[in-house]
């Protein structure tokens, strides 16, 4: 909830699903109506759905010997969607060395090299209505 956010008397509510992803027009609709039945007089308040921040992870891995790629990459994927579901209006940054961290603790990852989040190789900034979510991940 952003009070204030557009002067005097407005409200901005930005939603997520359960999944911590953008809310559906369904849901924003729904809450919108919510809201205007039961709203004080005077405020004007906007619903609207989070901004997507698209996370999108490349790295060359070693792998170990004790799990394939297509495994290493699978459960890379839910850790990773696991933390972006707990930064999810929670955290202003996105740490690269906590996905670096999770890139490691995967089962069948020795090392890894060349990883970059959203092409760069540091912290990405979560804006204040944004909900980062799942873009592509590479790991070759």
């Amino acid at each position: 909830v952003f009070p204030l956010w557009n002067g005097a008397g407005t409200v901005k509510v930005v939603l997520v699903d359960g999944g911590m992803e953008p809310a559906s027009a369904e849901t924003v609709a729904a809450v919108q109506a919510h809201i205007e039945a039961n709203r004080p007089i005077g405020a004007t308040v906007t619903v609207a759905a989070a901004a997507p921040l698209s996370i999108n992870v490349t790295a060359a891995v070693t792998l170990d010997g004790s799990a394939p790629l297509s495994q290493v990459k699978t459960e890379f994927e839910a850790a990773l969607d696991a933390y972006l579901m707990e930064l999810a209006f929670s955290a202003s940054t996105l740490r690269y060395n906590q996905v670096a961290y999770l890139l490691l603790s995967i089962q069948g990852v020795s090392d890894f090299t060349a990883l970059t989040i959203n092409g760069g190789t540091g912290n990405v900034s979560i804006g204040d209505e944004q909900a980062p979510v799942k873009g592509t991940v590479t790991l070759t």
